[in-house]
């Protein structure tokens, strides 16, 4: 039987109370093991068996904990959140999320990078225990999806990005004009560009097994595989897709954006992406 796992609590409020810890203690694979209460002790009253922990480093600094479960002030959940994923751990964050998109965003992609690596690493070394990890029937494979995957996802975010530029050269010019900088005056398009990027990602990974069954999993139901075998070695590519084509993309478009503005932060668009005479402003 499968060892449950370990849960952290961050806080132990009325949402604590009422809905995470009866949660964690009553369903089969969990286990409370700590709780964060900066000066009461009021946990031990209702379930025993926990520990007390005055800090949140002191939390996740707990190589037994798997789990963090944050239910502190709005205010603390990006921070909280963040700290728990740069200690490797899995994180629950009660709503709101975050309170700004651009934590949010942050916090998306922290929690993509040190799940998909970690998940990587497991994959590779744990599940199919290759030796050398180089090994060509494995590595060929799945590196060939996670890559064409990422060509697709830049693909789009390429296209979204040059589409925006051109479309939105008046807005852009205004707030320009108006003090933003270009990352500022560009921010909406480059995130537009992004979601469009993700899109088949995320509708592969949302449709997976349910409206469809991905070609890694029917090679291998078909070949004989357990199809619970085949669903943790598509989960386990799907994340490193999904990882690899959201930090690719984003990196590229954090960067792409800037070819678009001269050392003058000016708006400049060559005559190759639009016609002489549309153009609303000459540029030598």
């Amino acid at each position: 039987m499968n060892e449950p796992l370990k849960v952290g609590l961050v806080g132990f409020g009325i949402s604590a109370k009422v809905f995470h810890a009866p949660f964690i203690t009553t369903v089969p694979g969990f286990e409370l093991v700590s709780v964060l209460e900066r000066t009461n002790t009021e946990s031990p009253q209702t379930y025993p068996s926990v520990r007390v922990v005055r800090s949140l480093e002191e939390l996740v600094d707990d190589k037994e904990i798997q789990l963090v479960v944050i239910t502190t002030t709005n205010e603390t959940h990006y921070p909280y959140a963040e700290k728990a994923l740069q200690a490797g751990k899995h994180v629950v964050l009660e709503k709101p999320f975050t309170n700004t998109t651009d934590e949010a965003k942050k916090l998306i992609a922290l929690a993509m990078f040190t799940g998909i690596t970690v998940n990587l690493v497991y994959f590779m070394f744990v599940v199919l225990q290759l030796d050398p990890w180089y090994n060509p029937q494995y590595f060929i494979p799945i590196g060939g999806m996670i890559i064409g995957k990422t060509m697709t996802g830049v693909s789009l975010g390429v296209n979204n990005l040059l589409t925006g530029m051109r479309d939105r050269q008046a807005n852009i010019e205004g707030a320009l004009m108006l003090g933003a900088s270009p990352k500022t005056a560009s921010k909406s398009i480059v995130n537009e560009a992004f979601d469009q990027a993700m899109l088949p990602t995320v509708n592969a990974m949302v449709g997976m097994g349910i409206v469809f069954l991905p070609g890694m999993m029917t090679g291998q139901i078909i070949a004989g595989q357990a199809p619970t075998t085949a669903i943790k070695y598509q989960i386990s590519v799907m994340l490193g897709v999904a990882g690899t084509v959201s930090i690719t993309v984003l990196i590229f478009l954090h960067l792409a954006y800037k070819l678009f503005f001269n050392e003058r932060e000016q708006f400049i668009l060559t005559k190759r992406d639009m016609k002489k005479k549309e153009m609303p402003v000459k540029y030598d």
